[in-house]
Parts: C-alpha cells; sequence; structure tokens
C-alpha cells in the first residue's frame, strides 16, 4: 500500500474518533447541564439566606443528571454538583472557622457526601423498582444528616431543612420529627422528581413509575395537610409578654463597664417596664467575677425598681476558668446566672461549657434561658421542652453574613420544641418567633443600641410535640434502614 493510502487511513481514523468523541460530548450534554444547574440550586439551598424551592429542585436535576450520565463519569458529575453547591459557603465557613483549610475540608466533604448519595441512588434506580428506589436518597440524607447531628460540634448546623423555614406549611413537620421529618418530605419529593426528568430525557427506567408517582404525591400532600391544619390553630393576635429586645454591634473593651452603661444604659432604662422583659446581647463585657457582681447588682436594682425582668451576656473570669454566661435579673431583684453549654469551636477554646439547663417563672411563664450556639442543638430545645419550657429567652452573637440563619434555626427549635422564642444578637438579628416557626418581628443590630419592642405570642402551658416526646426516633430509623439499602446494594442486582 502507497503511503498516500496508508495517510489517508490514518487521517480517516482520527476523523472517526473525533466524531466519536464528539457524539459522546453530545449525549453527555443534558448530564452536564443538569449537574451544573443542580449545584447551583444546591448552592442557593445551602446559603446564608436560602431559596426554599431550591432544595426540592436541586437533587431532582441532580439525580437526573447521573443517571444520564455515562456509568463512569457519574462520580465526577456527583463531585461537581456538591463542590458547586458549596460555592456559597466557603468563605463563610473561613470565617467562622477561621481557617480556609478547614472551610475546604467542610465543603469538600459535602461535595462527597452529595456524590456518594447521588450514585447510590441512582444504582438502586437502575436496579430496583422505582416505588422501592424513590425511597433511597430522602433515607440516605436523613440517616447521614442523623450521624453528623450526634458527631459534629455544630450540632444540625448545615442542615437542609433549614432551607424551609420560609415554607411555613411544611415546616409544621419539625413538630413531628425535626430536621428529619422536612429532609425525607423533600428529598423523597426530589427523588420522585429525578427519575422522572431522567426518564422524559430518555432514560430507560424500569417500568413502575406509577406507583412512586403514587407514593411521592401522598407523602408530600399528607406532609402539607398536617401543615396546614396546625396553621389554622394558630392565634393571628400576639397577646403574651411585652419584651424589649436592645442590641449594639460593637463590643465594649474587655472590661470597659463604663462604656457598657454609655451604650446600653439609657436604651434600658426606657425599656425597663413594669411587667417587660429586656434581653441583652451575648457576651457585652469579660470581667473578673468581683467586677461582673457589681454590674449584676446594678442591673437588680434596675429590674426592682421598675418591676421588670433583664437578661444580659457577660463573660465571666473566676479561679482561672472562663464561663460565657447569662445572667437573669427578676422583678424581685433575684439573680440566676446561665452558663453556656455549647460554644463555637476556636472562637471559644478558652471557655469552660456550662451542664445545667436553666428555667424559671417569668411573666407567668415557664421559661428557659440558652446562649446562641446552644439552639443548634435538637436535644438541647427537646430537653428544655420536656421540661415544660413554654418561652426561651436566648441573648447571642453572630457573623452579620449569618444574621438570617442563625435566628431561623433557633426559631426552628421553637417548632420542634413547642415554645416560643425571644433572640437579641450583636450583628445579627433582634427577633421574636412562635411555637409555628413564625417571625412575629425582627429588627437588624446596628452601631448603636437598637430597640425593638413587641408582644409575645400566647404562652400554652405544656405544648410538648410529638419531637419532644419520641425525640429523634426516625432519624435513627433511616439510619438503620439506610444500612440495610448499602447492604441490599452490594449484591448482584
Amino acid at each position: 500500500m502507497s503511503a498516500g493510502g496508508i495517510l489517508s487511513i490514518v487521517r480517516g481514523t482520527r476523523a472517526d474518533a473525533w466524531l466519536e468523541q464528539a457524539r459522546r460530548w453530545r449525549a453527555s450534554f443534558p448530564a452536564l447541564a443538569a449537574s451544573g444547574a443542580a449545584g447551583a440550586l444546591l448552592a442557593a439551598a445551602y446559603g446564608q439566606e436560602p431559596i426554599w424551592w431550591a432544595a426540592w429542585l436541586a437533587p431532582a436535576l441532580g439525580l437526573a443528571a447521573i443517571l444520564l450520565a455515562p456509568k463512569r463519569a457519574r462520580p465526577w458529575f456527583g463531585l461537581l454538583i456538591g463542590l458547586l453547591a458549596g460555592a456559597t459557603s466557603l468563605s463563610y465557613y473561613a470565617v467562622t472557622a477561621a481557617s480556609w483549610p478547614t472551610a475546604i475540608a467542610l465543603v469538600s466533604g459535602r461535595a462527597i457526601l452529595w456524590m456518594w448519595m447521588l450514585n447510590v441512588a441512582a444504582r438502586a434506580a437502575e436496579e430496583w423498582r422505582p416505588a422501592a428506589a424513590v425511597f433511597v436518597l430522602p433515607v440516605l440524607l436523613v440517616g447521614a444528616e442523623t450521624l453528623i447531628s450526634r458527631l459534629s460540634p455544630h450540632g444540625a448546623a448545615g442542615s437542609l431543612a433549614y432551607s424551609q423555614m420560609d415554607f411555613l406549611t411544611l415546616l409544621q413537620l419539625a413538630s413531628l420529627a425535626g430536621t428529619d421529618g422536612i429532609n425525607f418530605i423533600v428529598a423523597l419529593g426530589a427523588s420522585w422528581l429525578g427519575l422522572m426528568l431522567a426518564c422524559a430525557f430518555g432514560w430507560r427506567g424500569r417500568a413502575g413509575m406509577r406507583s412512586a408517582t403514587a407514593i411521592a404525591i401522598l407523602a408530600v400532600a399528607a406532609a402539607l395537610a398536617f401543615g396546614q391544619s396546625r396553621l389554622a390553630a394558630a392565634p393571628e393576635v400576639a397577646d403574651g409578654p411585652e419584651v424589649a429586645l436592645i442590641a449594639q454591634d460593637r463590643l465594649a473593651d474587655r472590661g470597659d463597664v463604663a462604656e457598657f452603661w454609655r451604650a446600653y444604659g439609657q436604651e434600658l432604662a426606657s425599656a425597663a417596664q413594669p411587667g417587660r422583659i429586656v434581653i441583652l446581647p451575648e457576651a457585652m463585657l469579660v470581667l473578673p467575677q468581683g467586677i461582673a457582681n457589681e454590674v449584676a447588682n446594678r442591673l437588680a436594682s434596675l429590674a426592682r425598681s421598675r418591676s421588670a425582668t433583664i437578661v444580659a451576656g457577660l463573660v465571666v473570669e473566676q479561679d482561672g476558668l472562663t464561663t460565657n454566661r447569662a445572667l437573669v435579673v427578676q422583678p424581685n431583684g433575684g439573680m440566676v446566672w446561665y452558663h453556656k453549654q455549647h460554644l463555637v469551636p476556636v472562637w471559644e477554646s478558652s471557655i469552660s461549657p456550662g451542664r445545667s439547663p436553666v428555667l424559671l417563672e417569668v411573666a407567668g411563664a415557664r421559661t428557659g434561658i440558652a446562649i446562641c450556639k446552644d439552639m443548634h442543638f435538637p436535644s438541647l430545645g427537646r430537653d428544655y421542652a420536656r421540661h415544660g419550657a413554654d418561652l426561651m429567652l436566648v441573648p447571642a452573637s453572630d457573623f452579620v453574613v449569618d444574621a438570617w440563619m442563625a435566628s431561623r434555626m433557633t426559631a426552628f427549635r421553637g417548632v420542634e420544641g413547642g415554645f416560643a422564642i425571644a433572640r437579641t444578637a450583636r450583628n445579627g438579628s433582634l427577633t421574636i418567633s412562635d411555637r409555628y416557626g413564625r417571625i412575629l418581628a425582627e429588627r437588624a443590630s446596628g452601631p448603636r443600641a437598637t430597640t425593638l419592642i413587641a408582644r409575645l405570642p400566647a404562652l400554652p402551658r405544656n405544648g410538648r410535640t410529638i419531637f419532644v416526646r419520641h425525640g429523634r426516633v426516625f432519624g435513627l430509623l433511616c439510619l438503620l434502614a439506610a444500612a440495610g439499602m448499602l447492604f441490599l446494594l452490594r449484591r448482584k442486582p
């Protein structure tokens, strides 16, 4: 054969290879586009001010993308989705963890988790009937978050369930099963939608989508019906005790008591009225025990003279130990100290945690005291509710960018536990929420003392929810179910 003939064969071979590669890219384009959209929507769902419907669409597009992608490339498509999902969280994690390597590790961990969950769900969709496969993604998500919330020093912070805070009808499901119940319904609806989208774009799944459709529609409809009925019973008028929330962003120098009184004295004197509850932020001063007692006595004198209740956050140093505390002074001048139980890693590494809850009668209501990070832990809210708390008073300090999310995580605990919450935060928001998760009043803190005065909702006695009675049983059941599903998937189809 001549050299020209050989050259033409080589050129033809190259052309065929290029055409084949082009066909592969063309075939993968729907999966790539769906992956990009899924990652962007998942980032919107995990953001500090999330879009609630993005949490429903993102996993659906992600599952469809994995099913449409070539099998060898599926892990990479899943990783792309997970990494895009962390785009809105990376800088926030860098601030809160005070470390870029830690932030990168957290985002990478979430990316790997989503890659794994979507790929397992896709494999189940190919090997099982849709009526069974549709449950895989919700079970894996709930099981994973159950483990994370039990092991993480941040509790349930970062849960996808908080994306639904503006979807009040679905939010009521938290009174039954906390974050687990909401995650399950969102992921179940997304799983069904993902299978439908994959079928619409050419994926040849097994027959039986009718059963999966019926299951998903009935489950979501039941959850929404429950939420609507619970909201229908919610009172429209807030006629409980009056509360005044006061916050200033600037932190006083370590022990500058004079500056504290200059910043808050006038607002305190004006807000402290008979029967009113006044709440100041977390960690306004760092004081030795002796000076902290002097400040406490002066606040107690004001509370007694005005027949008001005052809650103030102070960091106190005593006998070589530093504690983050909330001081509660009552109308009769009595004082109670609460020690923060859950501390922020890195930022509060030098502070010793408290061990005990504090409950007392305030304005005729059984009232619990917590500080900021405490409210990231469902177990703490559940413990308070089990002891009869109808109201929680929460001094706090935020990071500005997480003002919305921090206040809503706290409000979420109120839905789980069946109590109202008044929260005052520096560098954040002053918020009042009821047991249905509704934000009844809200105002952003500022460089000068900002005051929000509003009434709390009526506070029913013993408003315990099913979540309070049975804790996170549903999450543990999903964890066991996830283990069973993974065992079955290891076997040949």
